[in-house]
């Protein structure tokens, strides 16, 4: 029976590895669509940016149109006629409207680029006040991109923080996360407020936590980050086969996120919480 039991264990392993690498790849093309969306949302609102200067132009010259005709007239030129200053000042109308439109389409696509973010440091945060808040098990995401659907076969909760709004300045984060806990049939809630913030104040970070609608399988919270400074993990204990699994998963993805974001630096973190109880604060 211990063979039989053996092999179901490993093959237990490999799917849970399987799918852990599935939602790499999964969060490595969701965060590559994003940030494409990002950079052509911003390619937009430059390019309606660009527009407006010559609308203006526009506007100007068919204001000097009408005022060459009513001069011409005062000079006694008799040449243009009641239609030509018509048409001209029709033209005043539609160029200065057409300019006010362009504005109005510039402003809406600037202000479409500027909510978007390519920026996950909030997410990174508040992800690290969550391992410390749940400790060992979860797998824990910090994305800018929307992750809609989770690879089956995941043995614990995965818990995707998103970055909507983000700033920072001297090594201080800020910003709005959305933090979207997807669990197996078995786990109970992991979102509790309370023990958020508990961890978050041990962690220095200054945060405020609004539940949002849940489901049986997720659970959805609103973070706004206040204040918050990144930390980097520390291994006080040679890892096991298994924590090494885990931290190479990791290391990998989050390579990957790098080279999209342009990150040099890689920061270790634990897939899954698997090495949680190796990292030192």
């Amino acid at each position: 029976m211990a063979p039989r039991k053996n092999q179901n264990d490993n093959a237990a392993t490999a799917e849970v590895e399987d799918s852990i690498t599935a939602l790499a790849e999964l969060v490595e093309t969701a965060e590559a669509q994003h940030r494409e969306r990002v950079e052509d949302a911003r390619a937009n609102a430059a390019r309606a940016k660009a527009k407006i200067s010559q609308a203006e132009a526009d506007a100007e010259a068919a204001k000097d149109a009408v005022a060459d005709i009513v001069s011409a007239w005062n000079a006694g030129d008799e040449g243009p006629s009641a239609l030509d200053h018509a048409t001209a000042q029709s033209e005043v109308v539609r160029s200065e409207a057409l300019a006010q439109a362009c504005k109005r389409r510039a402003k809406t696509l600037t202000d479409v680029a500027d909510k978007a973010t390519t920026d996950s440091a909030p997410a990174r945060v508040v992800a690290e006040v969550l391992r410390h808040a749940l400790g060992q098990g979860p797998v824990i995401l910090a994305v800018c991109a929307e992750i809609r659907e989770i690879p089956a076969g995941i043995d614990r909760p995965v818990i995707v923080c998103r970055a909507i709004e983000s700033k920072g300045s001297g090594g201080r984060v800020s910003g709005v996360v959305e933090v979207t806990a997807h669990r197996p049939s078995w786990a109970g809630a992991v979102l509790d407020p309370a023990r958020v913030s508990s961890s978050a104040n041990t962690l220095g970070a200054d945060l405020a936590v609004s539940r949002g609608r849940s489901t049986d399988s997720t659970e959805v919270a609103r973070i706004t980050l206040v204040s918050g400074t990144e930390r980097t993990p520390v291994l006080d204990r040679d890892p096991t086969d298994r924590d090494a699994r885990g931290l190479v998963q990791d290391v990998a993805r989050r390579i990957l996120l790098a080279q999209i974001e342009n990150r040099g630096a890689v920061s270790l973190t634990p897939a899954g919480g698997l090495s949680t109880s190796m990292i030192r604060e």
